[in-house]
Formats: structure tokens, C-alpha cells, sequence
């Protein structure tokens, strides 16, 4: 009875385990039972569930999935493999890739054809640039020694600009001030 219990307790702990979840910065592939194939980082594992941070840069998206629901995986995707996939998603999704001078850029097909319609009507709307005329010297000279107006004067200082009426002001209320006293002190 007690080997019995024994190698009951050594077959589940053999059996009833998860293989330890890959590095976080690890992409791996998920196949479930009903044969979709989700790919990302594992985020949490434990006997029940695998939190799985889908590798789709256009959608941020955690998936709990049930260990029951696992097919196969997780299974680490190599690098090569991955460029691949990503890049037929993104085609997918309807992203067309564009090179410019910062690096590459994954941009929607739509706004792709509307900034080439947008480049092609603009040389069709552009008018010609005419050609530059032979210089006349005698013109040229004529500019050239024309004078410029004067710059416009600088403001005056606030103290300029309101010192006289400031004065006044203080004049005002010293004789208000003069005068109440008089009135008041009779």
C-alpha cells in the first residue's frame, strides 16, 4: 500500500508539472486544440492558465489561455522565422512596408496611395519654373544702391512714456491730501 502511494505521488508530480515558462523577453507559439497559433511573450504560467502577450505591434493584447486548451508549446520561435511572420501579418492587416531616411516604417496601404495621388497631382498642378533672365548689370546697380528705410525708433522706457503723468498724479493727491486736512481740522 505505501509503494503504491508512492508511485502515485512520484506519476503526478512527473505528469501534473508545466515546463518552466520561457525567458520574458522570449517569443514562443502557442498551438491550441481547435489549431490556432498565437505568438508572444509569456507573461504568467502556472498549472492552470498561461497569460500570453500576443506579439502583434499594432494591437497591445494579453490572452489567458487554459493549459487544457494548449495543443502544443510553448515552443521558442526563432528570430529568422519571426521577421517572416510579422511581416505577412503586417501585410495582413493591410500595412505596406516604406523605407524612409530614419529607417523602415510600417505604413497603411490606403495612406501609402493617397501621399503618392497627393505627389502626383501636386507635379501636375506645379507650374513650370521659368527659366532665369540674363542679368541687366545696369539694374542690378540701380538695386543695389537703393537705401533702405530707417528702422522704426525703440519704444520709450515706461518711465519716459509715463513718468510725466505720474507726477502729476502724486501733485494731485498731495494738494486732495492738503486740502482734506484744512477742511477737516476746522
Amino acid at each position: 500500500m505505501l509503494t503504491t502511494l508512492a508511485i502515485a505521488i512520484a506519476l503526478n508530480s512527473a505528469f501534473g508539472q508545466t515546463p518552466p515558462p520561457p525567458a520574458a523577453d522570449e517569443t514562443v507559439s502557442v498551438t491550441l486544440r481547435n489549431g490556432t497559433t498565437l505568438y508572444g511573450t509569456v507573461r504568467n504560467q502556472n498549472e492552470r492558465v498561461l497569460v500570453l502577450r500576443l506579439d502583434t505591434p499594432w494591437k497591445v493584447d494579453d490572452r489567458t489561455i487554459r493549459i487544457d486548451d494548449i495543443a502544443s508549446g510553448p515552443d521558442p520561435e526563432r528570430a529568422g522565422a519571426r521577421d517572416g511572420r510579422r511581416e505577412r501579418e503586417w501585410t495582413s492587416q493591410g500595412y505596406r512596408k516604406v523605407k524612409t531616411p530614419s529607417g523602415v516604417l510600417w505604413v497603411q496601404r490606403e495612406q501609402v496611395e493617397l501621399a503618392k495621388r497627393a505627389r502626383d497631382m501636386e507635379a501636375q498642378l506645379a507650374p513650370a519654373v521659368p527659366a532665369v533672365p540674363a542679368v541687366d548689370t545696369a539694374t542690378s546697380e540701380a538695386m543695389a544702391t537703393q537705401t533702405l528705410p530707417p528702422p522704426p525708433a525703440p519704444t520709450p522706457s515706461p518711465w519716459k512714456r509715463w513718468g510725466a503723468e505720474g507726477a502729476l498724479v502724486l501733485v494731485a493727491l498731495a494738494v486732495a491730501g492738503l486740502a482734506y486736512k484744512l477742511v477737516a481740522g476746522t
